[in-house]
């Protein structure tokens, strides 16, 4: 049988430890599926299954209050044998009221509900005022003989969220000055709902098919006095009795009170009390309590009352009990409390992120907060005191390439209390509850200083904390002046949106169009899914002011396109894994002709797919790999290309394609001398020092590398930002570190002065700045510094934090123009764990981009714009082949690209003289044209197949050795003619080394006898300097037999490593402990320890330097220790004791089996035509392909388990305390 009961009680004051967070108490924690107290557990009588208690609030006119309860005092006495279970939440009454004993007499009880009845009662910013109304109210209503109160209700609980977790911590939790307290509390509302399936569907929707009780809340109900929608102080589905902090009965009030009704369907509407007695219904089928709450202002009758009194007795009997709080105590209070109260959650085995702790330094709640924010089963961290805040979202998959650890690893934000991007104090700074607690999706705050916001509330959703707060996007003249260039230049905005958007590349056309590739669908497609939304358009400068006014565009729907290039009348563009020709045919500004030319370069990370587009001298257009590969063909058939590590070029005449030495992650340039250059994200640029095609002359030839990595300082990886600086997601250690460089482009023109000529810029967007590199010539390659101006600061850098600039281009004027994308997020999902994407905008901005010019302020605004007169006064006019001719002479090496890229378009042979005039006068001393003007004429001649044999022997007879370089690269056609053949020989004496490197590979191309002398010769003059030596090796096949002995003598020097102080051997640790996750736990402790750098230092030098470099020293195979020194000590401890857990792809390994029987295990560093390049644990090692007779992948570091045979927990903590020491 079930029973209702209506009830109150004392309970005894306990004392002890709380069984939660620190020192929480949250008034709102059950939850639907919550273990639950049933009546039958407490209610002490056989058969009784549900209670139900009655109470009235307001009280301080006892005569209007007896007037109105006495039917229902009543109606109580006859279904209660006698007794009204029945209590009053009293204000201010005299305790002396004759009135309240002839309660007390029938079984009423007294409850407290403040003397003055604030709504709400946390309010003006004073806590005092607060509690002196609940205290007073609870001294005060002790005073009644016979009448001492146990529970307390919250003023307008029923109607705003004035139950606040900071009145039951820091009052309700406390004694009064005179020692009363209080035990029980019936504040929290209680929703009944259609989310419990337990219950009948026909109980909670109503007759219209609402949501019987949510209705209620509705925001615009249709006699609404006041909207609930921002109600928040409920729990749903769970009217049971539970414990709140240490000594708190909840019995939370079930729904609607008599104010909700009448605020929804108006006063004393019969449809409440129907929905009172659904109510009934399911707690009486799911044998739990039902509190309800009414007042005498004429929201409900008493008749109504006394028929819903009726219903209960009709209709349950005995099953159903009615008590007054006391009684309801008295129950309750036979209960050990400590069983009830919430168990503290089950922690994830992993340590709490740096600087949070559950408790402060005097045992105090220190404001953490366990939370699943994003429902993925996991809890997260939200921390929140007087000094700190963060939010932390747990990651249960390692993945260390990504630098994403098991843990509250994922941080959405975090920094010091009040900054702009702060969360509200879950602790204030006196160590008091602030009144915080979550539910329903949201973090709530309620306290004396939330009165005057809407619900009395502060309010953030749980996606609010999981979006990574960021700055608001500027306007474009925002944006502008946020910039801050190096002085003595001046930005200028010639581009923003909504003409341009996304954009990431650009170039111009001979008519001074500039050309623009938008990414309009990074990182995702524009729907998320994949769906195309690229563009390319044609700005133009209609009115010649310097800032282009009109957009054309030219092809739309394009996937991920990466880069163009002008030919003919249309362009070259690299989008959706093929390179096309796209052309406007009738003037209208719109591609009518797409023809593709090759397919099969991979597909996807849109930030690693083939991409550029960059005119050579040799009239080729050269592509960097973008780190994806691809198997290339092109649609006209021919050969089948891997494109694997390497870059390549295709012609545009002859359609041919090749590859070339590489790989480039993004943009592969040229300067004017004819050296390519590339880079990745973590380098500031290599230059390509030797052409392919040679070394694969030569298949026995192993060379180690084609190109050259120019800064390798300490601080070659270290940068300047201005702006506050946002989390990388994929490596939220890196801070001022060069982590997304791209495009590292020359500067071609002498606008910027001369110190500029041999300067590399760098975009940087994760860092919002452009890097400047100056070079350095160093033989036949070059090294790279920062400016000596420059040594603290950065070319270009911007306050802005959405300022994404992704090239840096010399224009047709000279000036520098920057390319911004403007996104918030510039991180590719592929390293955005997806708990995190949901909560990101990962397309912020996609409506938004900028171009800008950097200008030298001393140059006239009208140099600038079309037909951009520069300093060497040629015009430009692009219609003359004359013109065009003289413009190879330009000091701007976008005018000279143009000029012979048009020539070689009309193959305009009759220009053929003048460039041999220019090629004649290199011969002159001094010669009349720089040497770029000369390399320039050379090529174009050598393309137009009008380069004779008396242009070479002018170029070979140079005063200038740059000219001379090419003029005996261009003679290798040529060197069956003797004096060609003679005066290339000659030059095996030149004073320049490049020249000198450029005879030894042209002369493998001769068959003369001459030919083993000659590189003999330079074997001696230069002996020991490995270029020359590579350069001589690549010439010998036409000479093996005369040269015999020599390859031996010269192969061994190539590959005879140089003096240095070398690094120990590794070693080789055998019976390791096979339980890796038990020797990480054991080593642990080495996180607590204080280490000697020292000795970490002699520990490294002896354990670590074979395989890790480390401020110049050791050797380069893993990563480079000062690159993870910032990482958490716990993740480094356990790549140390257990290197296999998580391998890097960057570092994962392959075994390479050769003829010999040989396995080779290392890491593949390079590729050429002949070879591998691979770095051991013994060093690099390059293997030739033809002696390779297996190759396969591996998924095991190179580094060795075993390493606690060498180790102390001490030992870990020195080397830690070395390789992290500033």
């Amino acid at each position: 049988m079930l029973r209702v009961l209506f009830l109150a009680s004392a309970l005894v004051f306990l004392t002890g430890p709380l069984p939660v967070q620190g020192n929480e108490v949250d008034p709102f924690w059950p939850e639907r599926d919550s273990p639950k107290l049933t009546t039958p557990e407490w209610i002490g009588e056989e058969g009784v299954d549900a209670a139900i208690t009655i109470s009235i609030d307001d009280m301080r006119d006892t005569a209007k209050y007896e007037a109105f309860i006495r039917p229902i005092l009543e109606k109580l006495k006859e279904v209660s044998g006698g007794r009204a279970p029945f209590s009053i939440f009293t204000c201010e009454v005299p305790p002396d009221d004759p009135q309240l004993q002839v309660w007390l007499k029938e079984g009423v009880s007294m409850e407290v509900h403040t003397l003055k009845h604030p709504c709400p009662l946390l309010q003006k910013g004073d806590f005092a005022a607060a509690k002196a109304t609940v205290d007073g109210c609870i001294d005060l209503l002790s005073q009644i003989p016979g009448g001492k109160p146990v529970c307390y209700r919250m003023p307008c609980c029923d109607s705003m969220n004035s139950p606040s977790p900071r009145f039951y911590a820091e009052i309700f939790h406390k004694k009064t000055s005179v020692g009363n307290f209080l035990t029980l509390d019936s504040s929290v509302a209680c929703i009944l709902t259609s989310k419990d399936k337990s219950v009948p569907q026909e109980l909670t929707m109503d007759a219209q098919g609402r949501e019987r009780f949510w209705k209620y809340y509705n925001p615009q109900p249709a006699h609404v006095v006041k909207s609930m929608q921002n109600f928040g102080t409920y729990i749903e589905d769970y009217p049971y009795p539970y414990v709140i902090g240490e000594r708190c009965w909840e019995l939370p009030i079930t729904m609607p009170s008599d104010w909700l009704a009448q605020n929804f369907q108006g006063k004393n509407n019969d449809a409440t009390v129907d929905d009172w007695k659904a109510a009934l219904d399911i707690i009486v089928l799911k044998k739990g309590m039902m509190n309800l709450c009414i007042h005498p202002h004429g929201w409900i009758q008493a008749s109504q009352m006394v028929e819903f009194i009726q219903y209960a007795h009709t209709k349950y009997g005995k099953r159903v009990r009615f008590l007054s709080m006391k009684e309801a105590g008295d129950r309750l209070a036979k209960l050990d409390i400590s069983k009830h109260r919430p168990q503290p959650r089950k922690m994830a085995e992993a340590p709490l992120p740096e600087g949070v702790k559950v408790v402060d330094a005097q045992g105090r709640d220190n404001g953490v907060r366990f939370v699943d924010l994003n429902g993925d089963g996991h809890d997260d961290i939200v921390f929140s005191n007087a000094e700190r805040y963060g939010v932390y979202i747990y990651n249960p998959t390692e993945k260390k390439n990504v630098d994403w650890r098991v843990g509250w690893t994922f941080v959405m934000r975090e920094g010091k209390a009040g900054d702009a991007n702060s969360i509200p104090q879950i602790v204030r700074a006196d160590g008091t509850n602030n009144g915080v607690w979550f539910k329903h999706g949201s973090m709530w705050v309620q306290n004396e200083d939330t009165d005057r916001l809407p619900g009395v509330v502060r309010r953030i959703t749980y996606e609010q904390l999981l979006k990574q707060p960021g700055p608001p996007p500027r306007s474009p003249e925002e944006s502008l002046r946020a910039l801050r260039v190096k002085k003595g230049f001046v930005a200028e905005l010639v581009a923003q949106e909504p003409m341009v958007q996304d954009p990431i590349f650009i170039d111009w056309d001979e008519k001074g169009r500039m050309w623009v590739v938008e990414m309009a669908d990074y990182p995702l497609g524009v729907d998320g899914q994949g769906k195309p939304g690229g563009r390319i358009k044609i700005l133009e400068d209609t009115d010649r002011d310097g800032v282009y006014d009109k957009a054309s565009l030219f092809l739309d729907e394009l996937q991920n396109p990466t880069g163009l290039a002008p030919w003919k009348n249309g362009i070259f563009a690299l989008a959706g894994g093929e390179l096309f020709f796209a052309a406007d045919t009738n003037g209208d500004g719109k591609a009518d002709v797409r023809e593709t030319w090759y397919v099969g370069f991979n597909k996807g990370n849109s930030q690693h797919l083939a991409n550029g587009l960059c005119w050579g001298l040799d009239g080729w257009f050269y592509g960097a790999n973008g780190d994806s590969g691809g198997t290339i063909q092109s649609v006209k058939g021919g050969a089948v290309h891997d494109l694997s590590g390497r870059d390549f070029r295709f012609n545009p005449v002859t359609r041919e394609f090749q590859l070339q030495p590489g790989k480039t992650q993004c943009g592969r340039w040229r300067d004017d001398a004819g050296n390519w250059f590339g880079s990745s994200n973590s380098s500031m640029g290599w230059h390509y020092f030797m052409d392919e095609r040679y070394v694969a002359r030569n298949p026995k030839l192993a060379v180690p590398t084609l190109r050259r990595v120019m800064n390798t300082g300490d601080d070659n990886k270290r940068v300047f930002p201005i702006a506050t600086q946002m989390r990388r997601l994929n490596w939220p250690d890196a801070v001022n570190t060069l982590t997304s460089a791209c495009n590292a482009m020359p500067y071609r023109d002498t606008v910027f002065g001369e110190g500029y000529r041999n300067s590399i810029f760098v975009p940087e967007p994760a860092n919002n700045l452009v890097h400047r590199e100056v070079l350095q010539p160093d033989g036949i390659s070059f090294t790279g510094h920062r400016a000596e101006d420059e040594k603290d600061s950065e070319f270009l850098a911007s306050e802005d934090p959405w300022f994404r600039p992704t090239m840096a281009r010399t224009g047709p004027d000279g000036c520098l123009y920057v390319v911004d994308m403007y996104r918030l997020v510039l991180e590719h999902p592929e390293w955005i764990p997806k708990q995190m994407q949901a909560h990101m905008d990962l397309r912020a901005g996609e409506d938004k981009g900028r171009i800008y010019r950097i200008r030298p302020e001393s140059l006239e605004k009208e140099r600038v714009v079309y037909p951009w007169e520069g300093e060497d006064r040629l015009a430009w006019d692009p219609g003359s082949n004359v013109s065009l001719i003289y413009n190879l002479g330009s000091n701007n090496g976008w005018k000279a690209d143009t000029a012979q890229r048009l020539l070689i378009e009309r193959n305009a042979t009759e220009a053929a003289p003048i460039a041999s005039g220019m090629v004649e006068g290199s011969a002159e001393v001094p010669p009349p044209f720089p040497d770029v003007v000369n390399v320039r004429a050379l090529w174009t001649l050598h393309t137009l197949r009008e380069l004779k044999s008396a242009d070479l022997e002018f170029a070979l007879k140079s005063s200038l050795p740059l000219t001379r370089v090419h003029a005996v690269k261009l003679s290798e056609a040529h060197l069956g003619e003797e004096e060609i053949l003679a005066q290339v020989c000659k030059l095996a004496e030149d004073p320049d080394l490049r020249v000198r490197v450029q005879v030894a590979l042209s002369l493998g191309e001769s068959s003369d006898v001459r030919v083993p002398r000659v590189l003999r010769a330079l074997a001696k003059r230069d002996e020991g300097n490995k270029d020359v030596l590579a350069a001589i090796l690549t010439a010998v096949p036409r000479h093996e037999k005369e040269l015999a002995a020599d390859i031996k003598t010269w192969q061994t020097a190539l590959k005879a490593e140089p003096k240095r102080a070398a690094a120990p051997a590794p070693m080789v640790l055998t019976n390791a402990n096979p339980d890796r996750e038990k020797v990480v736990k054991q080593y642990g402790s080495a996180a607590q320890l204080t280490g000697n750098p020292t000795t970490g230092h002699a520990l490294y030098t002896n354990l670590c330097s074979a395989c890790h470099r480390l401020k110049n020293e050791g050797v380069e195979i893993g990563p480079d220790l000062g690159m993870v020194a910032a990482k958490p000590v716990e993740q480094i401890i356990e790549a140390i004791m257990d290197p296999n857990r998580a391998v890097e792809a960057r570092y994962t390994t392959q075994t390479i089996t050769t003829k010999q029987g040989r396995d080779v295990i290392g890491l593949v560093t390079e590729e050429t035509p002949n070879s591998l390049t691979v770095r051991t644990t013994g060093g690099l090692e390059t293997i030739l392909r033809a002696d390779i007779t297996k190759q396969g992948g591996n998924t095991k570091s190179l580094m060795p388990e075993g390493l606690e045979m060498l180790l102390t927990p001490q030992h870990v903590a020195d080397i830690l305390s070395y390789i992290r020491q500033k």
